[in-house]
């Protein structure tokens, strides 16, 4: 029997929201960001520190925020498989919520530049970025049709705590 692959609930969205983040960090680093840094350099050695040292400064912030961005974003896609009348709100809802952080981190350099005061408020986006990923993340497991498909009646035939305690 042949399974279909799609996204059919919040958590399947997650997954690849996170996953296409990741692919969108690598590529833009690998492919753009580092090369172009390291022809910039006159020589072997100054090419591959700068290409090291940008890819290990850009490395786990924007791998972070890149897929705390499109995981949420992806919530909101998998949301929209099971509610599909609320779709119409639901996308541009998520699509805004990420679009909204991602421009937040970036527009903090642009007006602060790189200073004490930005790295502050970056972190403070990233936390927050990350506490909706983490929400979403609960959330959709209390909503997953097949989380809830996976619990038998063996699983709650496990010993409680009570069941422990030989006083």
């Amino acid at each position: 029997m042949k399974k279909r692959f799609a996204i059919s609930e919040p958590l399947d969205g997650i997954l690849l929201g996170v996953a296409s983040g990741t692919g969108f960090f690598l590529v833009e680093t690998l492919i753009v960001y580092v090369p172009q840094t390291m022809r910039a350099g006159k020589y072997a050695g100054t090419q591959a520190f700068e290409g090291l040292e940008l890819l290990l400064a850009r490395g786990l912030p924007n791998l972070a925020g890149h897929s705390a961005y499109a995981g949420l974003f992806g919530y909101f896609i998998g949301l929209s498989t099971m509610r599909p009348r609320a779709a119409i709100f639901l996308l541009p809802l998520g699509w805004f919520s990420a679009a909204a952080l991602h421009g937040a981190w970036d527009g903090v350099d642009y007006v602060a530049g790189v200073n004490i005061v930005s790295l502050v408020i970056q972190l403070a986006i990233a936390i927050f970025s990350y506490l909706l990923l983490g929400g979403a993340i609960f959330r959709a497991r209390e909503i997953s049709p097949s989380l809830a498909a996976a619990a038998t009646p063996a699983a709650s035939a496990r010993p409680s705590d009570s069941d422990w305690d030989h006083d």
